[in-house]
């Protein structure tokens, strides 16, 4: 398998299972999936990034680090 396929189902599985993280903190910080997927794949961190924001942009998520929540 290329490595190019191998990256985009990892940021798709990565995605697919933090949908309720998107839809609870109004995003995902790109960091973050990052260094899930670089402990799996041996790929520089801009490439990994690239594919993330590639994907999540198509499905309009946004990347943004997720808000704290805090109690009032």
């Amino acid at each position: 398998m290329s490595w190019e396929i191998e990256l985009r189902e990892a940021v798709n599985r990565l995605l697919d299972t933090l949908g309720p993280v998107v839809e609870t903190y109004g995003g995902i910080d790109p960091d973050v999936l990052v260094n899930l997927i670089s402990d799996d794949l041996d790929l520089s961190r801009e490439t990994i990034e690239a594919a993330i924001r590639t994907e999540a942009e198509s499905r309009g998520i946004p990347l943004t680090p997720p808000h704290s929540q805090t109690m009032h």
